[in-house]
């Protein structure tokens, strides 16, 4: 853990550009984002991106998060970066509300089936797990 508030701030003392970012706040994420791969694909050198954002679930499965205020959880959670997202898409006419919980549906089956499939899928043994990890 470092001694200071924001870790890009650490980044100028190694000489590149840092930025601070909502990371609740998908276009602002989007538009830092952009801004710095333009800069490094132009061969400008490298850039750091700290999203600020908040982890709603524990460090596993079940944890009881015992360890951290209920109030400061209820608070990050209005900052859900999908609802803010969506807020913004049908305020700006982008989409309705009808055709974003169509996507949202689909996208939920999507993932639904994806982890039906691999709950499926037969277990490697212990001499595959390296075999799609390395390229030679």
């Amino acid at each position: 853990m470092a001694n200071v508030d924001s870790i890009s701030t650490r980044a100028k003392s190694y000489g590149f550009n840092s930025f601070n970012v909502d990371g609740n706040d998908v276009s602002e994420v989007y538009k830092i984002s952009k801004k710095s791969i333009e800069f490094i694909r132009e061969g400008k050198g490298p850039q750091l991106i700290e999203a600020k954002t908040y982890r709603w679930e524990g460090h596993y499965s079940g944890e009881p998060c015992v360890y951290r205020d209920k109030k400061e959880l209820e608070e990050w959670q209005k900052k859900c970066p999908i609802k803010r997202f969506k807020e913004l898409l049908i305020k700006e006419k982008i989409i309705t509300e009808k055709t974003f919980n169509e996507l949202d549906s689909d996208i939920k089956n999507e993932i639904e089936e994806a982890c039906e499939f691999a709950f499926n899928s037969p277990e490697f043994e212990a001499d595959q797990f390296n075999e799609y990890v390395f390229k030679e």
